[in-house]
């Protein structure tokens, strides 16, 4: 029988990368947690170290034994490989295309165009004065994007995001669901489905513990 790989998961506080750790808390495996440390001294968002681990400069990052794999999907995928029982990625076939099929949403258009414009509309464009505009588009996108994500949720009758159990689309969509709040202050009743469903997920332990982590709370 193979001997279990080392992991390390590189994170930083309240990143996308509380989504790996909580797969990772939930598939109880031994672990390796780095914070990918800032270097305000030259007004880096990552020190050199990092950025030769990824030269992406984004979190998260998961060392498996010599191989580093980075975004999301694809870390999610590695680390439901290594709890196959756990059915991370969908009890059936179609599940699982519905699971990549969330992951690209979550990961392309939520995360990298509506909160990309919010956080870090300097990638989008170099003049700091168009930055106002882009961030007002960003959170009409984020609206947007929740309205079809509820709708959806509604829709299918289903305990979580893909089928009747807890899979990757659920850790990835909650972290993108707790960022929500800073931007929609009527988060909890415009979409009431997904308000249910996350707090419904904030009954898992290995959830709780990330956030334990990533929050201090």
């Amino acid at each position: 029988m193979a001997s279990a790989p080392s992991l390390t998961l590189w994170y930083s506080p309240q990143a996308c990368s509380i989504a790996p750790h909580i797969l990772l808390n939930e598939a109880e495996l031994d672990f390796q947690l780095v914070l990918a440390e800032v270097d305000m001294a030259k007004d880096e968002r990552f020190t050199d170290e990092f950025k030769a681990l990824n030269p992406k400069k984004r979190v998260p990052v998961l060392k498996m034994n010599d191989e580093i794999i980075t975004e999301v999907p694809a870390i999610v995928t590695a680390i439901s490989s290594l709890a196959p029982d756990r059915k991370f990625l969908g009890q059936t076939t179609l599940d699982t295309i519905r699971v990549y099929e969330w992951l690209n949403y979550l990961g392309g258009v939520v995360h990298g165009q509506a909160y990309g414009g919010l956080y870090r509309p300097e990638r989008l464009v170099d003049d700091p004065k168009l930055h106002s505009a882009i961030r007002d588009k960003a959170i009409k996108n984020l609206e947007q994007s929740f309205v079809l994500i509820e709708s959806k949720m509604r829709a299918s009758g289903t305990t979580y995001a893909v089928g009747n159990s807890f899979t990757a689309v659920d850790a990835y969509l909650f972290v993108l669901y707790r960022w929500a709040g800073a931007f929609i202050a009527s988060l909890g009743v415009d979409f009431p489905h997904l308000s249910a469903w996350a707090s419904k997920l904030l009954e898992r332990k290995a959830i709780l513990r990330a956030l334990e982590v990533h929050t201090g709370v």
